[in-house]
């Protein structure tokens, strides 16, 4: 494990600095974000991998480098799209808005309960009538990077700056 301190913004608003080992030491979820200067941030540190792994409805994965966590649990990749930006290629489907993701290993109760003790505000469900950026939390199986058993239980925890 790293011990390197980071100056990552996945802090997504103003933070200290960040170790490997904990990359989501605060996670506020502001409007005023940028997944795309997060994801470079993260990508410059070596806190995943400089290329995406895959890519899908302009949303793109990248592998999270081996030892990092999030929120406690195994950080296994970090998902990314913004409206308007370069950075993202456009990949097959639809089109996506802006969000940056952690996809960690861990079942959903375990990391509501992380985000509860850090009195983040999360939802279950993007069905949600009022505006401003959300933080959800949700199972996901999709789009693992190879190396992950795909019989173990992942969540995605995603902030959606511009809900």
């Amino acid at each position: 494990m790293k011990k390197t301190l980071i100056a990552a913004m996945l802090a997504l608003s103003i933070a200290p600095p960040l170790t490997a080992g904990e990359i989501a030491i605060w996670y506020s979820c502001k409007e005023d974000q940028s997944p795309e200067r997060i994801l470079q941030e993260l990508i410059r540190s070596g806190l995943v991998s400089r290329r995406p792994y895959a890519a899908y409805d302009s949303i793109e994965y990248f592998q999270a480098a081996a030892g990092t966590a999030a929120f406690g649990f195994k950080l296994v990749a970090v998902e990314g799209a913004e409206l308007g930006s370069t950075f993202f290629h456009r990949a097959p489907g639809t089109g996506a808005s802006s969000r940056i993701a952690l996809i960690v290993q861990a079942q959903q109760g375990q990391v509501w309960r992380a985000l509860n003790e850090r009195k983040i505000p999360a939802h279950a469900s993007r069905v949600v009538s009022e505006s401003g950026p959300k933080v959800f939390i949700e199972p996901f199986d999709d789009f693992l990077p190879e190396s992950e058993d795909n019989r173990l239980v992942y969540t995605r925890i995603a902030c959606y700056p511009e809900w």
